[in-house]
């Protein structure tokens, strides 16, 4: 089982829908992966940082987590590089799947 760990920002400015992109997300993952935000980050096969406006405040280097393997989401970018609001699932996804 792959656990893709997610680490939310504090939510103070989201400019996206974040549990909207959640719940698409786990419909779309294929079968042996998992989202989670309670397993340990040493559990993690990877991590996304969620973050709902640009700032991209979340901070990435929990303990144990898996340092270089992250998705980094800031409002509509992916990554640094923006991508509309619709699209975003699909294009994490596939970053998942190219990165495990």
């Amino acid at each position: 089982m792959n656990i893709i760990g997610i680490k939310y920002c504090g939510g103070c400015n989201p400019v996206i829908d974040r549990q909207r992109l959640v719940q698409v997300l786990e419909k779309m993952l294929p079968p042996g992966f998992k989202l989670a935000t309670n397993e340990p980050p040493q559990d993690w096969s990877m991590g996304v940082s969620l973050c709902g406006c640009p700032t991209a405040c979340a901070e990435i280097t929990t303990a144990g987590s898996p340092i270089g393997k992250w998705i980094c989401i800031g409002g509509e970018t992916i990554d640094l590089v923006s991508v509309r609001e619709e699209e975003m699932a699909g294009k994490v996804v596939e970053k998942i799947k190219a990165q495990l």
